[in-house]
């Protein structure tokens, strides 16, 4: 090799390498803009989800001191109660792959916003109910209207991201869960203590209008706000749609935009061992996690604790739940290991 063909070698080299650096300039800025305009509003989309569902646990105790709380007001008995939290679940499982399909039908934005008017609405029907009935129909169609939001999400999320860079930012979507958990516990302290009786509403009704209510507006709001693919995106510009679809060729989901159901897949899915194993998993952390959520403002209060202050108290564990998420999802996507996180957290 002659000089002047080292020389030119050289500089092709030098400018590869500028040009790899620009690239990841630009990638990381992109991934700065998605990540601003994704994460905070599925964030607070999920923070809404989980007060809604969870809220009837402070309700069953806000006002208990002058018997005024759910179950007094409805004469409900302690089974009567823990079936209504329950049967929420027969809603959700039974139709949260039948809605997570219709995404692609009706796009992101136009379905994860009707699912959270619908769930809005029911929890503020909660507020009026009159009877245990009411009761077990309005869980009922919560758990149903709730229904394909958490998988939908996660599903919208890859539309967007990497896989290598993914993991973060659904654990950044599920710190979401915990953040709910103390708002919800200040919440219902805050209306426990200052809303019973007003307009001649017990104080658990309050909790139920008044945390349906957000669930409503945002869920209106992201129709318009919630872009659905990257192709179709407006607010990045056409160098940044470009560099965006480029990058997730490899990676990205397929067919987004073919609203036909996929029976192979499906199928596939269905034969993959590793379904069943993610689903065990998952099954072994809802259990604990629920039945914590659910009973534990009314274990504090069975300790002797007053209703105010058994509310207050939920709030410290979820503090806990935060941080481990956040050390978790971190760990993963830096060591791209997704096993060794998990067993240190089983």
């Amino acid at each position: 090799m002659s000089k002047s063909e080292f020389t030119l070698v050289t500089r092709l080299d030098q400018q590869d390498e500028q040009e790899i650096k620009k690239k990841k300039i630009l990638e990381t800025k992109l991934l700065r803009k998605l990540d601003l305009r994704l994460l905070p509003i599925l964030m607070l989309c999920y923070i809404l989800s989980f007060l809604d569902r969870s809220n009837i646990a402070q309700a069953r105790i806000a006002n208990a001191s002058t018997n005024h709380h759910l179950a007094a007001s409805l004469k409900l008995n302690d089974f009567e109660v823990m079936f209504s939290i329950s049967i929420f679940f027969v809603g959700y499982i039974a139709f949260e792959v039948p809605s997570n399909l219709m995404i692609k039908r009706f796009t992101p934005s136009r379905w994860i916003s009707r699912i959270m008017v619908t769930w809005g609405i029911t929890c503020v029907a909660l507020g009026f109910i009159q009877n245990y009935a009411g009761l077990l129909i309005c869980r009922l169609l919560l758990g149903i209207f709730e229904s394909g939001f958490v998988p939908g999400v996660i599903f919208f999320l890859t539309f967007w991201y990497k896989k290598s860079e993914i993991s973060v930012r659904i654990g950044w979507f599920f710190t979401s869960l915990t953040v709910a958990g103390i708002i919800g516990s200040l919440c219902a302290y805050g209306i426990t203590a200052n809303m019973n009786m007003v307009l001649n509403f017990e104080g658990w009704r309050w909790i139920f209008i008044l945390e349906g209510v957000p669930s409503i507006i945002v869920g209106i709001f992201l129709w318009f706000y919630l872009p659905d693919y990257p192709e179709t995106s407006k607010f990045l510009t056409i160098p940044e749609r470009e560099l965006l679809i480029e990058r997730l060729k490899i990676d990205a989901a397929n067919n987004l935009k073919d609203p036909h159901f996929d029976k192979v897949s499906f199928f596939l899915v269905l034969k993959d061992p590793t379904t069943y194993m993610y689903s065990v998993a998952y099954f072994c952390l809802a259990c604990p996690m629920y039945s914590f959520n659910f009973t534990f403002p009314t274990i504090l209060f069975q300790l002797g604790f007053s209703d105010l202050m058994a509310q207050l108290l939920s709030t410290p564990p979820f503090f806990m739940a935060l941080v481990a998420i956040l050390v978790v999802s971190y760990l993963s996507d830096k060591y791209q290991n997704r096993v060794l996180p998990l067993l240190l957290v089983a």
